[in-house]
């Protein structure tokens, strides 16, 4: 990553990212929330079906968004990675309905996981 490539919040990147509880890595697409000390807080992408649910926001695969295919947010896979993971850019969240999906769901996932 360039130092003139800094990710920001909205923004979508390819970021090489470590298993959780398993060995290995894989690169997949996020969502920059932002950086913070020991790197950038970021939110997973995934195109595979999964099990929906409420943490789940839908994003579409286009120009803007850089993404090939129509793909699911998991705002409830939040986690921090080194700013060496980043490898690019590749388009960006721009529109609100979406934005504001992404933060009531972050919210209501981070809420639950206080009354547990």
């Amino acid at each position: 990553m360039k130092s003139s490539d800094k990710p920001r919040m909205w923004e979508i990147w390819l970021a090489d990212v470590e298993f959780e509880g398993a060995p290995g890595h894989k690169k997949r697409p996020v969502l920059v929330l932002g950086a913070k000390a020991g790197g950038i807080e970021l939110m997973e992408i995934t195109s595979q079906p999964i099990r929906r649910t409420f943490a789940d926001v839908e994003v579409p695969g286009t120009v803007d968004t850089g993404l090939e295919k129509d793909s699911i947010i998991r705002t409830g896979r939040r986690r921090t990675v080194p700013r060496e993971a980043m490898i690019r850019r590749l388009g960006e969240v721009a529109d609100e309905p979406t934005k504001s999906q992404v933060r009531k769901a972050a919210n209501f996932f981070e809420t639950s996981k206080e009354d547990d």
